[in-house]
């Protein structure tokens, strides 16, 4: 070694802790484009109103001195993961008045975390380093169905309703992608899922104030619903809380994909504070999920959780974690069915106004359009079909959606693309349930939670809808998948062992040392 060469380890740290570009150019150019990005918001911010400015001054000074401090990279997943439920806060840069609706381009808090933390990515990471997407399977089906997507435009009345819903599908695979691409350390994904903790239950406890305050809070910024939704329960009205989605119903499902990796963690986890937090999530999420009072998320989640804790019992090093907190998780269970018993059989018995009996029209209808029309009607083209479509006997299926994921994706994007979707599915799910046999017992809990999550979010898609491009919670548990899945081939070739998925994993025996590379929750 040089006398005046520096240790291996510090010029690691120092790499590690240097977030802007080595090159001075790129750092001119970055910072230039900065300053593009903050021009072109000023306008918007300054449309706030006088009490939202203070906190929109604090965040501003927060980042820049996390920044400084040279935590980018933290802090941005921190900002992608909190962005995530927060789908009303955005900025509109461009509104078809033509079209209507919500067609329209804007920039959320989502689309600044993604584009920091992909230009963080690019600029400060060597391209010898940069990691390929694991498994290589995952990148082909979402670029397959990108590009059934694209197909879709040959058939669409309005191709530019196709344009809006292709942006906000690439916007999700983007964020898979990044996701995937940026959580390559045990510390990095300990932090997005302690952060999405956090927000489950700040979600939770926005939907207990919204239950108490009669259904909203006057927080439209963030994506509060609009209109109060109420349903019919015990000869009274009840109602449906949303948190900051748009929707009851999309509450729900951000709850069925966040509820079992929360129960995976909270039964496996090593560490006190994070089986706290963890079970914090799970209660106050679970009741918020009672009052979204969408039955399909119920059913959901309970078989996901199911799911988890077998899948638990099934690793020898998770199964004593598991009977560790089985006692302490029933009576939980079981004073939480208790309270909210009469809530749980009043949904399942009270005639809900016809929503099961429009459902079937629905379905009808959709099952025609996709007879007629094998390759789809074009991406977000559903609704201009249902005047050639509609039953006159049930006057809702003229302007509704059917409620179902599946048959949705298979009206719009042709059948095709409906096993592309399925296949997508499948493949996140099956390669969950394999990496849990093969991670270390603290990754691999996240990954039977991944799986427990996909299974109540499949359930639910069977009778409601929501359009693929418009889950970002979903894509970002796809990305953790495959930055599970990296991790662990990463540590494969390290140690020169087997990459495959494929192969039969050893059975552990008991306890294992945690692999550096992995997460300790």
């Amino acid at each position: 070694m040089q006398p005046n060469a520096k240790p291996q380890t510090e010029i690691d740290v120092m790499h590690a802790n240097s977030w802007l570009p080595a090159s001075l150019s790129l750092r001119h150019l970055f910072a230039g484009l900065l300053l593009a990005l903050y021009a072109g918001i000023a306008y918007q911010v300054m449309q706030l109103p006088d009490n939202w400015l203070g906190a929109a001054a604090g965040l501003l000074l927060a980042v820049i001195g996390l920044l400084w401090m040279g935590k980018s990279r933290q802090l941005l997943l921190t900002a992608l993961v909190v962005a995530i439920p927060l789908v009303g806060f955005d900025f509109s840069l461009y509104y078809n008045e033509k079209l209507g609706g919500d067609h329209r381009i804007a920039a959320s808090l989502l689309d600044f975390a993604l584009l920091a933390l992909a230009g963080e990515y690019v600029l400060t990471r060597p391209a010898g380093q940069r990691r390929a997407l694991q498994p290589r399977e995952l990148a082909v089906l979402m670029a397959a169905l990108f590009a059934l997507g694209l197909v879709s435009l040959n058939f669409a009345q309005e191709p530019r309703l196709t344009m809006f819903e292709l942006i906000r599908l690439g916007r999700m695979i983007v964020l898979a992608l990044v996701v995937a691409k940026c959580v390559q350390e045990g510390e990095s994904l300990n932090r997005v899922i302690m952060v999405l903790f956090l927000m489950t239950i700040a979600e939770g406890l926005l939907g207990y104030a919204q239950r108490i305050s009669g259904g909203q809070l006057g927080i439209k910024l963030i994506g509060e619903p609009e209109h109060v939704l109420t349903q019919e329960l015990n000869g009274g009205t009840a109602i449906r809380v949303g948190g900051t989605f748009n929707h009851a119903n999309q509450f729900a499902r951000f709850l069925g994909l966040v509820l079992p990796l929360a129960l995976a963690v909270t039964i496996g986890g090593e560490r006190r504070k994070y089986r706290l937090l963890a079970g914090a999530a799970l209660l106050i999420g679970g009741g918020a999920l009672v009052v979204t009072l969408s039955r399909a998320a119920w059913i959901g989640v309970t078989l996901g959780s199911a799911l988890v804790f077998a899948m638990l019992i099934r690793r020898p090093a998770l199964r004593v974690r598991a009977m560790r907190s089985l006692w302490a998780v029933l009576a939980a269970v079981t004073l939480f069915v208790l309270v909210n018993l009469n809530t749980i059989v009043a949904r399942f018995t009270t005639q809900d106004a016809g929503s099961f009996a429009t459902r079937a029209p629905m379905a009808n209808i959709a099952l025609q359009i996709i007879a007629d029309h094998p390759w789809g009607v074009g991406f977000g083209n559903y609704r201009l079909w249902l005047p050639k479509y509609g039953d006159p006997a049930v006057p809702f299926t003229f302007q509704a959606k059917v409620h179902s994921v599946y048959l949705l994706v298979a009206a719009e994007l042709g059948v095709v693309s409906l096993i592309v979707f399925l296949a997508l599915l499948a493949f996140v799910f099956t390669t969950s349930l394999s990496l849990s046999r093969r991670l270390p017992p603290d990754a691999a809990m996240v990954a039977i939670g991944i799986a427990g999550g996909l299974l109540a979010f499949s359930i639910h898609g069977l009778v409601d809808y929501e359009e693929i491009a418009r889950i970002p919670i979903l894509w970002f548990q796809i990305g953790l998948l495959a930055a599970l899945a990296g991790q662990y081939r990463a540590a494969a070739r390290a140690t020169a062992g087997p990459t495959r998925l494929a192969a039969n994993p050893p059975r552990d025996r008991g306890r294992q040392p945690a692999d550096p590379g992995m997460p300790v929750l």
